[in-house]
Protein backbone atom coordinates (compact mmCIF):
# COMPACT_ATOMS: atom_id res chain seq x y z
CA UNK A 1 0.00 0.00 0.00
CA UNK A 2 2.72 2.07 -0.89
CA UNK A 3 1.26 3.83 -3.27
CA UNK A 4 -1.64 5.19 -1.19
CA UNK A 5 0.90 6.99 0.98
CA UNK A 6 2.45 8.27 -1.57
CA UNK A 7 -0.47 10.07 -2.70
CA UNK A 8 -1.53 10.87 0.51
CA UNK A 9 1.84 12.78 1.08
CA UNK A 10 1.07 14.55 -2.45
CA UNK A 11 -2.43 15.97 -0.75
CA UNK A 12 -1.20 16.73 2.69
CA UNK A 13 -0.88 20.65 1.61
CA UNK A 14 -4.61 20.39 2.25
CA UNK A 15 -4.10 19.82 6.08
CA UNK A 16 -2.43 23.84 6.20
CA UNK A 17 -4.85 26.57 6.27
CA UNK A 18 -2.64 29.03 4.87
CA UNK A 19 -2.23 26.63 1.65
CA UNK A 20 -5.80 26.65 1.09
CA UNK A 21 -6.33 30.15 1.58
CA UNK A 22 -3.84 31.05 -0.88
CA UNK A 23 -5.28 28.52 -3.36
CA UNK A 24 -8.78 30.53 -2.59
CA UNK A 25 -7.13 33.44 -3.60
CA UNK A 26 -5.81 32.69 -6.66
CA UNK A 27 -9.28 30.55 -7.63
CA UNK A 28 -10.80 33.88 -7.19
CA UNK A 29 -8.33 36.11 -8.99
CA UNK A 30 -8.66 33.92 -11.95
CA UNK A 31 -12.44 34.09 -11.69
CA UNK A 32 -11.95 37.93 -11.98
CA UNK A 33 -9.38 38.00 -14.92
CA UNK A 34 -12.07 35.69 -17.08
CA UNK A 35 -14.52 37.77 -16.35
CA UNK A 36 -12.46 41.07 -17.24
CA UNK A 37 -11.76 39.57 -20.52
CA UNK A 38 -15.35 38.76 -20.81
CA UNK A 39 -15.12 42.73 -21.84
CA UNK A 40 -12.81 42.77 -24.20
CA UNK A 41 -12.56 39.56 -25.77
CA UNK A 42 -15.37 39.28 -28.81
CA UNK A 43 -17.18 36.16 -29.20
CA UNK A 44 -19.30 34.94 -32.10
CA UNK A 45 -22.50 34.46 -30.32
CA UNK A 46 -25.56 31.65 -30.88
CA UNK A 47 -27.96 32.05 -28.21
CA UNK A 48 -30.11 35.50 -27.26
CA UNK A 49 -28.30 36.87 -24.36
CA UNK A 50 -24.74 35.41 -24.83
CA UNK A 51 -23.40 38.02 -26.01
CA UNK A 52 -24.32 40.01 -22.61
CA UNK A 53 -21.21 40.61 -20.48
CA UNK A 54 -20.55 37.89 -17.99
CA UNK A 55 -23.14 35.55 -18.85
CA UNK A 56 -21.53 32.05 -18.61
CA UNK A 57 -20.42 33.54 -14.83
CA UNK A 58 -24.11 34.66 -14.31
CA UNK A 59 -25.66 31.38 -16.03
CA UNK A 60 -22.92 28.86 -14.29
CA UNK A 61 -23.14 30.20 -10.71
CA UNK A 62 -27.54 30.03 -11.53
CA UNK A 63 -26.99 26.75 -12.36
CA UNK A 64 -24.68 25.09 -9.89
CA UNK A 65 -26.90 27.16 -7.25
CA UNK A 66 -30.08 25.02 -8.67
CA UNK A 67 -27.87 22.20 -8.39
CA UNK A 68 -27.03 22.71 -4.55
CA UNK A 69 -30.81 23.28 -3.82
CA UNK A 70 -32.13 20.52 -5.87
CA UNK A 71 -29.83 18.13 -3.62
CA UNK A 72 -30.77 19.54 -0.74
CA UNK A 73 -34.71 18.94 -1.49
CA UNK A 74 -33.65 15.33 -2.83
CA UNK A 75 -31.69 14.52 0.32
CA UNK A 76 -35.30 15.19 2.16
CA UNK A 77 -36.84 12.56 0.13
CA UNK A 78 -34.70 10.02 -0.22
CA UNK A 79 -33.05 9.95 3.28
CA UNK A 80 -33.82 6.56 5.73
CA UNK A 81 -33.02 6.74 9.19
CA UNK A 82 -29.97 5.92 10.75
CA UNK A 83 -31.64 2.12 11.93
CA UNK A 84 -33.44 1.75 8.39
CA UNK A 85 -32.17 -1.96 7.74
CA UNK A 86 -32.04 -3.07 11.04
CA UNK A 87 -30.96 -6.55 12.04
CA UNK A 88 -30.00 -6.86 8.72
CA UNK A 89 -27.10 -4.24 7.79
CA UNK A 90 -23.83 -5.30 7.89
CA UNK A 91 -22.25 -2.67 10.21
CA UNK A 92 -24.99 -3.83 12.78
CA UNK A 93 -22.42 -6.85 13.32
CA UNK A 94 -20.84 -6.62 16.94
CA UNK A 95 -16.63 -7.43 16.20
CA UNK A 96 -14.54 -8.36 19.28
CA UNK A 97 -12.08 -5.79 20.32
CA UNK A 98 -9.02 -8.55 19.77
CA UNK A 99 -10.21 -9.02 16.16
CA UNK A 100 -10.13 -5.19 15.16
CA UNK A 101 -6.74 -5.02 16.85
CA UNK A 102 -5.15 -7.82 14.45
CA UNK A 103 -6.75 -6.01 11.39
CA UNK A 104 -4.67 -2.33 12.31
CA UNK A 105 -1.41 -4.16 13.31
CA UNK A 106 -1.75 -6.29 9.96
CA UNK A 107 -2.21 -2.78 8.00
CA UNK A 108 0.42 -1.30 9.77
CA UNK A 109 2.85 -3.47 8.81
CA UNK A 110 1.99 -3.17 4.82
Amino acid sequence: MMNGKKIAAAFAWVESPSAVNTAIKVLAALCGLLFLLDFVIHRHTYVPGEGMWGFYAFTGFIAFTLIVLGAKTLRTLILRDENYYGEQSVDSEEYPASQLAIESDQEDAK
